[in-house]
């Protein structure tokens, strides 16, 4: 038995199926937006760690070329302090896509922020928008040895596209690099 409201709807609109799919379309389409919003913010923050990740490696194994090439005494030739400050310039170098002296990120990452140490927490280095949090370089082992690597950990933060409209404005990183002096560069 039908009731009173269905029995006028049935009046005023019939059995008419018109603007269904309009509704239907209304409803889902910011579900759609906000789906396509989210694979782009995770298709960003996946070019970001890899760019973050290559250039760290990249770093650590220009740091262990040079102290390869200046080893004395069977020992890596770069002091700690050296190798720091030669990882710091080969991070930024290749984070940002070539060395420039500049400050602002290139288009090879675009969404990493400089804003000087925004990683936040305990830092060995800050650069323009990144943090070494720890750096590993033993000096003292020789070559070859189990005791002699480089170990390097970077924090960093990028900014987001769609997800800051609930909230989340930015995304942080944290990246490894270790390696062991060998006279093979294995």
């Amino acid at each position: 038995m039908k009731t009173k409201l269905e029995t006028l709807f049935e009046k005023k609109f019939g059995n008419s199926e018109k603007g269904n799919t309009f509704v239907f379309v209304l409803i889902l389409f910011p579900l759609l937006m906000a789906c396509f919003g989210l694979a782009i913010d995770t298709a960003a923050a996946t070019l970001t760690t890899t760019t973050l990740q290559s250039a760290a490696d990249a770093a650590t194994q220009s740091v262990l070329s040079q102290s390869k090439n200046s080893f004395s005494n069977n020992k890596p030739g770069l002091s700690a302090d050296s190798a720091l400050s030669e990882f710091v310039k080969y991070y930024d170098a290749n984070r940002k896509g070539g060395y420039s002296g500049s400050t602002t990120p290139s288009n090879n990452s675009p969404f990493l922020l400089c804003t000087g140490s925004s990683a936040g927490g305990k830092s060995v280095h800050s650069g323009c928008g990144f943090q070494i949090t720890s750096f590993k370089y033993n000096t003292d082992s020789p070559i070859d040895a189990i005791g002699s690597n480089i170990s390097v950990t970077v924090r960093e933060k990028s900014q987001t596209l769609f997800i800051r409209i609930i909230g989340v404005d930015t995304l942080d990183y944290q990246i490894s690099s270790k390696a062991r002096l060998t006279q093979s560069y294995q």
